[in-house]
């Protein structure tokens, strides 16, 4: 463990310690607890829009070849190839 400092809104600081008295907890145990759901709840939000937007570009391709890997040589730079370079 860490030891750190905050600074904090004195309603804030108040609603804590009621908070800590009510729970029967240390100040610093609940201010752990609170800060881990927190953050927890914050990163799963992001990692569902993350899921969210990958999932609204899946199948977003048009080249349908499930050989692409392979072929990607000719796709590119075949006669009718997608990369048509500078006359070279």
């Amino acid at each position: 463990m860490i030891r750190t400092t905050i600074t904090m809104p004195i309603s804030l600081h108040q609603r804590l310690i009621w908070a800590s008295k009510t729970e029967n907890k240390s100040i610093t145990k609940l201010a752990q607890e609170l800060l881990d759901v927190g953050l927890l709840a914050r990163e799963k939000k992001k990692t569902v829009a993350r899921h969210t937007i990958l999932s609204s570009i899946i199948g977003i391709s048009k080249v349908g070849d499930k050989h692409l890997s392979e072929n990607i040589d000719k796709i590119l730079y075949g006669k009718d190839g997608a990369w048509k370079g500078n006359n070279e």
